[in-house]
């Protein structure tokens, strides 16, 4: 990271060193000048977006990451949420944005400021948070001048999380349970740890009577998401018998009988 900015630097000095050696032969006094006029921040050579990399691996945390940066530019630099239609809005239906919100603060007379934040998927993965600002006054447009506030929250926002990242709480997570027909679970379980997922199953000891199993969990691997391995209930249906010592499965259906069904008085 060092490199990356002494080296910019230093060719900078060199071709203003350049220049004024130049200047000094020929007196071209014209071309320093020109040289020390910048552009003006509202001009439309400077780009409209930015463009910051987020540590956050999920979808969810990063929409979170949107709501959070969202909140600050409606509090502290008196934006309203935008509507669909109330403004052209750039990244709208764009292909590779998978979450936008949209903010307005209009301008005396007719004129309005807009942001746009958005998540865009990196093809190395995880995502990309797309910042877009205008300032318009019909029929012109211009530089957003409140994008480098943004750019520098972002910023922040950003190295916070880097420096002390979210603590993985499993209570918030989402699940989904998958019926498996071809093929074992034990198998299935041991061909998704080869893949690097992370894993939960469970070790059965006996408990203090003979129907009673103790299970304790446990996790191979990291991150999400995880893959539980489920509990074969031995007895599934109130007409199966109580599950004996060694009963792994219940008996075919030919060989069910009544014994176990609850009575029902009248």
């Amino acid at each position: 990271m060092i490199l990356s900015y002494l080296t910019p630097r230093t060719h900078r000095l060199l071709v203003t060193a350049s220049f004024l050696i130049l200047a000094n032969a020929f007196g071209q006094w014209n071309l320093l000048q020109a040289q020390q006029t910048e552009p003006d921040s509202y001009s439309q050579v400077d780009s409209p977006a930015f463009y910051l990399r987020s540590p956050l691996r999920s979808l969810l945390r990063n929409q979170q990451l949107l709501d959070n940066l969202g909140l600050k530019i409606l509090l502290t630099l008196g934006y309203n949420k935008g509507g669909q239609d109330e403004a052209p809005w750039k990244t709208q239906g764009m292909p590779g944005i998978k979450a936008a919100r949209y903010f307005i603060k209009p301008l005396a007379p007719g004129g309005y400021r807009t942001v746009e934040l958005a998540l865009s998927v990196r093809p190395q993965g995880g995502y990309e948070v797309v910042v877009y600002g205008l300032e318009t006054d019909p029929p012109e447009e211009y530089l957003n001048p409140d994008l480098p506030g943004i750019q520098a929250t972002l910023q922040d926002m950003i190295t916070n999380i880097q420096q002390d990242p979210p603590s993985l709480n499993l209570r918030q997570l989402s699940n989904m349970v998958y019926q498996l027909s071809y093929i074992h679970a034990d198998r299935a379980l041991a061909l998704l740890k080869v893949m690097g997922y992370a894993t939960v199953e469970y070790t059965k000891e006996i408990g203090e009577s003979l129907n009673e199993k103790t299970y304790t969990p446990t996790m191979l691997g990291e991150g999400l998401p995880i893959v539980v391995k489920l509990i074969d209930s031995p007895k599934t249906s109130l007409l199966d018998p109580e599950p004996m010592e060694g009963f792994a499965a219940p008996p075919p259906l030919q060989q069910q009988s009544a014994f176990g069904a609850p009575s029902i008085s009248t």
